[in-house]
């Protein structure tokens, strides 16, 4: 579902510009950025 959420984001918004962008995502809090911070390029 965080999957599904981060795409119907970048549809509606374009790309990312940050890792914290990812708090606009629906599902993404503090603890989940944090967990998948590490793997996040932008």
């Amino acid at each position: 579902m965080t999957a599904a959420s981060i795409l119907a984001w970048r549809a509606e918004n374009g790309a990312f510009t940050s890792v914290d962008e990812l708090l606009e995502v629906s599902g993404i809090g503090e603890v989940t950025l944090a967990d998948i911070e590490a793997y996040v390029h932008v």
